[in-house]
């Protein structure tokens, strides 16, 4: 059923009871927002004077629908009676996400729901891209935590916060910078910024001496106002290939850094000098990393990384910032396991890579583009990874990312394409995978001539490989068949070669996995659990809001 945009005045034209009329009016006053939207289907005639009547959703802006949650109890003319959802898990009253409740209007219930449809027509408007997105993310994080942190600013609501005159001055500026509009997007990240900020007070609040941050840096890409121009982020971004790694992110995932510019000129000198020293690369970042974890202690230099929040409440959890975290049980402070990164072991549970085929758009594909690959701990968490092409649309490698099953499904993370590969090498069976797509069939033929598969092996060896290793391969019964739907997936006219090539790269994966040995194979999951969590001594110290 359509969506119909309209305006409140079109709407209380067609209303006949004075007592409903009344109500609504009252409801558009207090959300002030435009435009609003209905159901097509509504009966506008009886509406609010017959209860029990089907359903009726009116939609409007996110902040309209929480105005209309925070005068529900101080307005005469909004019921302080809220209706059950009928047919419905849904809460009655729901702030964060996407935001709803449910009233009564005369005699029926209805359901004012937020939704981030402007009214514009003509399609989708066309927003930054993702990793543009992030960086506007990261850099009003940064803004928000310094107003909360060193202003003392506190708001009651993120409406509050969204429309603080020096977080949206900031804030409009940021996105505006990027191409968007805060008042047009600004909703659902006041929503993230309120809960981390929340959850970043409290652990702050709780650590002895924290904390007197001056500087909240990104990028020297943009400078956020009383903030250097030369900022901690690109500073020790240049340096880490003398650790021996490969971007940043790859040895402290902290999306920003909130710094003492007291301590910051010293702390340059005294990594310069470890970097410069002739010490193995190995050395130079442990020592690097032990001289870090004093900087976060003392709250002088604390990476943050960010992961967007809209629903509940944030966590805040430390990585890598101390000598028990490596050694001692961490699992008290939220974390998701065991025994410290130095002893904990984890084991292989299980596997699923469905091999079945589908047809979607009139084409074959396969019938899930992923495989999840599952990984089991003493303390009886599972962590899920989701292995899969990189690009859904065209050809890719693979990306290996994991949820902690039972911790609200929480993502840890990438674990990087690169330490993957070094740690399939580590336990010896490096030769058997290749990152790059290119080293996979494109073509049946190819698929047919067994492009890419181990030698003297095949593409059928291997899919039996799965299944003798119990593999849930889905809607295929036995290798055979699988190798069929591959196959078929594989037509050029009417499949899509691109999911075939990514899902030879998981069976492949697969197979060099179920190629270690004893406990090993328990080594190499704990391994890639650690990678994509970016913990343990080889990783910077740092704080995730997740």
């Amino acid at each position: 059923m359509a969506n119909v945009p309209t305006t409140p005045e079109d709407i209380l034209k067609i209303i006949r009871t004075d007592v409903v009329f009344g109500e609504l009016r009252a409801i558009f006053d207090v959300a002030d927002s435009k435009p609003w939207f209905y159901q097509d289907t509504w009966d506008k005639k009886s509406f609010g004077s017959v209860e029990g009547k089907k359903q009726i959703v009116f939609k409007t802006s996110y902040e309209g629908v929480a105005n209309i949650i925070a005068s529900k109890r101080t307005s005469k003319w909004v019921s302080s009676s809220v209706a059950k959802a009928k047919s419905t898990f849904e809460p009655k009253i729901q702030s964060m996400g996407k935001p709803h409740i449910y009233l009564k209007i005369g005699a029926q219930t209805v359901k004012f729901e937020g939704t981030k449809d402007k009214g514009g027509g003509g399609g989708k408007k066309k927003g930054p891209s993702p990793a543009t997105m992030t960086k506007m993310q990261e850099l009003g994080s940064a803004w928000v935590f310094y107003q909360a942190i060193n202003k003392n600013r506190k708001w009651a609501t993120w409406v509050k916060l969204k429309n603080d005159p020096e977080v949206k001055k900031v804030l409009g500026d940021i996105w505006k910078h990027y191409g968007d509009s805060w008042e047009d997007s600004g909703d659902e990240w006041a929503m993230n910024f309120f809960i981390q900020q929340t959850a970043l007070l409290k652990k702050l609040a709780s650590m002895p001496g924290c904390c007197q941050f001056d500087q909240y840096t990104h990028s020297n890409e943009y400078t956020l106002p009383d903030m250097s121009g030369d900022s901690f982020m690109d500073w020790i971004s240049s340096r880490v290939g003398k650790m021996g790694v490969a971007g940043k992110d790859n040895w402290n995932p902290a999306d920003i850094w909130l710094i003492q510019s007291s301590a910051e000129v010293t702390a340059r000198e005294t990594i310069d000098a470890i970097l410069n020293d002739s010490d193995p690369v190995e050395i130079k970042r442990e020592k690097v990393n032990s001289y870090m974890r004093g900087l976060f202690q003392q709250h002088k230099i604390f990476g943050i990384s960010l992961k967007k929040v809209t629903k509940g409440e944030a966590k805040v959890m430390f990585f890598n910032h101390t000598e028990d975290f490596f050694t001692k049980n961490w699992k008290g402070e939220g974390a998701y396991g065991g025994k410290g990164t130095d002893a904990q072991i984890m084991s292989y549970d299980s596997a699923i890579c469905k091999c079945g085929k589908k047809q979607d758009g009139g084409k074959w594909t396969m019938e899930t583009q992923d495989m999840i690959w599952n990984v089991q701990d003493p303390g009886d968490d599972m962590y899920k990874f989701q292995i899969k092409g990189n690009n859904s649309t065209g050809f890719s490698g693979l990306k290996y990312e994991p949820t902690a099953v039972g911790h609200g499904e929480a993502r840890l993370g990438k674990a990087t394409v690169d330490l993957v590969i070094n740690n399939l090498k580590k336990h010896n069976v490096g030769h058997l995978f290749n990152k790059e797509n290119s080293s996979y069939p494109y073509t049946a033929d190819e698929f047919l001539a067994n492009k890419g598969a181990n030698p003297g092996q095949g593409w059928m060896a291997m899919l039996q490989c799965l299944f003798s290793n119990k593999v849930d391969m889905g809607g295929a019964k036995n290798a055979q068949e699988a190798y069929d739907n591959i196959l078929a997936v594989y037509d050029e006219s009417n499949g899509s070669p691109h999911h075939a090539n990514a899902k030879l790269q998981e069976v492949k994966w697969l197979c060099a996995f179920f190629a270690i040995q004893g406990k090993s194979r328990n080594k190499f999951s704990t391994d890639m659990v650690w990678l994509a969590m970016k913990a343990g001594r080889a990783y910077g110290p740092y704080a995730k809001i997740s």
